[in-house]
């Protein structure tokens, strides 16, 4: 296999140092552990120590001449010394590597170490051996170590291990016998059977009839107590205006009577009526047609929809915010356009109407930009548990075109998202290597037309990720060659696919401190006499050139938060940092108040890649919390102070906090241009993993961005309508998403033990408890909970969909 970009030029002074006495074989048996030894909540920022180990099981490592490589999102905190006989090294970004430690007793050149079912015993258990070219079979060599922040889930641990040879520093072996040690923390408060049987005591099972007849809930719908009966014989009759929704509307093949009508109703706005003889979808757009035709397809999936019969309706609706959106993150992890088409569907579903795509980090650039051929074939170092090939792939441009065009029919626009100045290695690296090709054939002005580095910058500084080396020069000419090249060929893109483009976002986010103070290009800039420090000035005078070359086009700048600072007014700011407890919670509403257009992209409520609960099982990061799908839903736009009740590290917090912190005005609710969730794509290896962070997530963002205000007076009204959102996620939108293939997550039961017996209740209605006794993992064969379980021992539940999926398994003993 292929290596992306490892640190050849380490490896090879390695590989000249090295003293072989044989070949080394090509892939040893090898396996890595992962163990959380304690957590330090003593220390500001908190800590963890954790330990690595790296077994030998058929003997064949040798005592050195290798590498293992591997991702972790956290930093390895060098001023505390690593203990053990291997040693971590930072490479650059998540990218580390471990190797023996050479010359001392504890390590590689003696490697007879604890065995692997010791994994504290002491360093001292280690014996001298310089001689010995490989371990012993089934033994371990390991490295303690302290990382930056808590160890509290699976995601916490590193992953992508391979073994490199000093003497093949161009290829790599993938070790995929991996264990991850649970962690086992009691001052974590980790999510129990216990607590979630409390948290489902709320929840009541609703009757079908109950439940609104339209998702995301409409502005008005009511039911006239007529019946339209209905044969397969229906047609659509549509303005010549709607063309395409008709031609959207055939191709669904629903053989209904129905007509779409001209009315003159406020933008995205639509009646629906249902009578005797057909239905009438009225609205002034082609989006307000389409929003009625959703609509229709809500009322079609309702738990006691009876083919040939709908009951009839009047309904009259439009959205709360113009802005409905989701962001996508695929410059980590690539998607595939039948992906991207997938996600286009489900917004549509749901009414969200904005695409934010997330097309290059630090990571990969994944749109391909004519003349600029670099960009998507430069090689990148391995990163998020890729292994030593890496995430390769990219939107051709027909590729992407033809994504606008789906997502055009569906009434969705497209954001693009080209981040700068920093979270732009990839681009940097791809402008490199295009640098050195021109310069190897002598065409220096070639070579430095789009550079995007000062190659005499000595800056020093270590981005949120761990880069050094991700920050694009705002001084050099060649900078803004680039970014109108860039802008030109994505404008065209839009043209050709015949849909709009309303703005580009151009980043903005987390450009770490030290950059371009060791520019030289930077301070001659800056100068003497600029009224800002060097980095401040260069901030603004990067952003207001490129707010120049967007006016050109006649579009807004659109960024994160870090905007604002320039001072462009006209810039879109999708603001993310409201930690609750984090100090910043008012940011958003701040900006808004200040006259800045906002779009609530709020890590409180709308992060989906945040873990689900504090559980070890369940993947995702939490440095903003832990997001369950009542986040989403229980966020209020003009006020998410009211519902704010835990801090991002789970305690609770005092309505009291708040008192201080800055209120949204009326002229600022004016400035809020909607809502986004966002996936951000760090965990997300597959498509799988992907849908079941997003879903049933996205469809709390969707309700609260298209559904008035619920006016949330008290607790018992607040419970009674998360009462009603999940009977009908349960009772009808899971359902409808699983029969169109899309995975979701399914929460796990609760379950206490009272009296000697262990009672049991679900998470949702419309799903069942299965069980086993045996220590197995329960099936859809398992026994179905109906009672409380009176058998002793150990009992694994998970609650199961009507289609077989399953929540993951908990175990309570009885």
């Amino acid at each position: 296999m292929r290596i992306l970009t490892l640190p050849i030029f380490i490896c090879a002074l390695a590989a000249l140092a090295l003293s072989c006495h044989t070949s080394p074989p090509s892939s040893p048996s090898l396996a890595v552990r992962w163990d959380p030894v304690s957590n330090d909540y003593h220390i500001l920022p908190a800590r963890s120590v954790n330990r690595l180990a790296l077994i030998n099981k058929d003997g064949q490592l040798p005592a050195k001449g290798w590498r293992v490589y591997f991702n972790s999102n956290r930093a390895v905190i060098d001023s505390i010394p690593q203990q053990g006989n291997l040693r971590i090294t930072h490479v650059n970004g998540d990218l580390f590597y471990l190797s023996p430690v050479a010359g001392d007793a504890a390590g590689a050149s003696s490697l007879t170490t604890a065995t692997a079912s010791s994994p504290t015993a002491p360093e001292s258990s280690a014996t001298a051996g310089a001689s010995s070219l490989t371990t012993a079979p089934a033994k371990e060599l390991y490295v303690q170590y302290t990382s930056a922040d808590l160890s509290i889930n699976i995601s916490d641990a590193p992953l992508g291990f391979y073994l490199v040879w000093d003497t093949k520093p161009d290829q790599g072996y993938a070790i995929s016998d991996y264990t991850i040690t649970p962690v086992a923390d009691d001052s974590l408060r980790l999510l129990t059977p216990q607590m979630i049987y409390t948290q489902n005591a709320v929840i009541k099972e609703l009757p079908s009839s109950a439940l609104p007849d339209i998702f995301p809930t409409p502005v008005s719908c009511k039911r006239t107590g007529l019946t339209l009966h209905y044969n397969s014989q229906g047609a659509a009759n549509y303005d010549p205006a709607f063309t395409a929704e008709g031609e959207y509307l055939s191709g669904l093949q629903l053989h209904l009577p129905i007509s779409l009508e001209k009315k003159a109703l406020d933008t995205g706005a639509y009646e629906l009526t249902i009578d005797t003889t057909h239905i009438r979808i009225a609205a002034a757009s082609g989006e307000g047609i389409f929003y009625g035709i959703q609509s229709l397809l809500s009322l079609l999936h309702a738990p006691d929809f009876k083919p040939g019969i709908l009951p009839g309706l009047e309904v009259k609706d439009y959205p709360r915010f113009r802005w409905r959106g989701f962001m996508i993150d695929v410059a980590r992890h690539f998607r595939d356009p039948k992906e991207i088409r997938r996600i286009l569907d489900l917004m549509a579903l749901y009414k969200m109407n904005v695409l934010h795509f997330h097309l290059t980090d630090d990571e990969g650039w994944r749109l391909q930009i004519p003349g600029l051929p670099e960009l998507t074939s430069t090689s990148l170092p391995p990163s998020f548990g890729s292994g030593p090939v890496g995430d390769k792939g990219f939107y051709s441009r027909q590729e992407f075109i033809d994504l606008l065009r789906y997502a055009g029919v569906r009434h969705i626009q497209v954001i693009p998202e080209i981040e700068s100045p920093g979270h732009a290695r990839a681009a940097i690296k791809a402008m490199d290597a295009r640098y050195e090709a021109f310069k190897r054939s002598g065409r220096y002005d070639s070579a430095t037309y789009y550079l995007l580095r000062d190659t005499l910058d000595t800056s020093h500084y270590e981005s949120a990720q761990l880069w050094h080396d991700n920050v694009i020069c705002p001084a050099l000419p060649s900078t803004y060659r680039f970014m109108q090249k860039v802008i030109d060929e994505v404008a065209g893109m839009y043209t050709e696919a015949g849909v709009p483009l309303t703005t580009i976002h151009l980043g903005g986010d987390e450009v770490p401190a030290g950059a371009w103070e060791g520019s030289p290009l930077c301070q001659q800039l800056a100068g003497t006499k600029a009224s800002k420090p060097l980095r401040a000035y260069c901030w603004s005078f990067f952003y207001h050139r490129l707010d120049s070359l967007l006016q050109k086009k006649g579009l807004p700048l659109s960024g994160w938060e870090e905007v604002a600072a320039t001072g462009i007014k006209t810039a879109h700011l999708h603001v993310w940092d409201n930690t609750i407890g984090g100090g910043n919670e008012d940011l958003p509403y701040h900006l808004a108040n200040n006259g800045f257009p906002v779009i609530l992209s709020c890590v409180s409520n709308n992060y989906y890649d945040l873990a689900y609960t504090r559980s070890f099982e369940e993947k995702g990061y939490h440095w903003g919390g832990f997001q369950d799908m009542d986040k989403p839903f229980s966020f209020i736009p003009f006020d998410y102070y009211r519902n704010s009740t835990i801090d991002y590290q789970g305690r609770p917090i005092d309505p009291a906090y708040f008192k201080d912190k800055e209120q949204l005005t009326k002229s600022g609710q004016k400035n809020i241009l909607g809502i986004e969730g966002l996936l951000w794509a760090e965990n997300l290896p597959s498509n799988e993993r992907l849908e079941y962070m997003l879903l049933p997530k996205l469809l709390g963002t969707a309700e609260r961005a298209w559904a008035q205000d619920p006016q949330w007076n008290s607790s018992e009204a607040y419970d009674n309508s998360w009462n009603i959102f999940l009977n009908e996620l349960g009772q009808k939108e899971l359902p409808r998403l699983s029969r169109a293939g899309y995975t979701y997550r399914i929460p796990p039961p609760g379950a206490i033990v009272r009296d000697g017996k262990l009672t049991a209740n679900s998470p949702m209605p419309g799903l069942v408890i299965r069980y086993t006794l045996d220590g197995s993992s329960p099936t859809v064969q398992s026994p179905l909970y109906t009672q409380p379980i009176s058998q002793k021992g150990a009992i694994r539940l998970s609650a199961f969909d009507t289609k077989g999926n399953s929540s993951r398994v908990i175990t309570v003993q009885n």
